[in-house]
């Protein structure tokens, strides 16, 4: 079972994003905003992963307040699962 927590969610700058379950090698997680636009795509090295995102202060400071969409997708292409979180500035 392979799951993707994002928190704290509503959030006012930066998520935590926590990946849990067994990945094979090239599982990635694909960052999607409201439009569907892909703002980045994060390889998961290992069982457990965790990160921050955006990554950094001025990333942080371009996003604009909104929905964004985290998608754990599997090496083989399928989805394990989509969450939403919300960006208040």
């Amino acid at each position: 079972f392979d799951r993707i927590l994002v928190y704290p969610n509503p959030s006012n700058s930066y998520f935590n994003i926590l990946i849990e379950g067994s990945h094979d090698s090239g599982s990635m997680v694909f960052i999607y905003d409201i439009l569907g636009r892909e703002l980045n795509r994060i390889e998961i090295p290992c069982n457990g992963f965790r990160f921050l995102w955006p990554e950094n202060r001025s990333a942080a400071q371009s996003l604009a307040s909104g929905f964004y969409f985290f998608k754990l997708v599997g090496k083989r292409g399928e989805v394990k699962e989509v969450k939403k979180a919300i960006l208040l500035k």
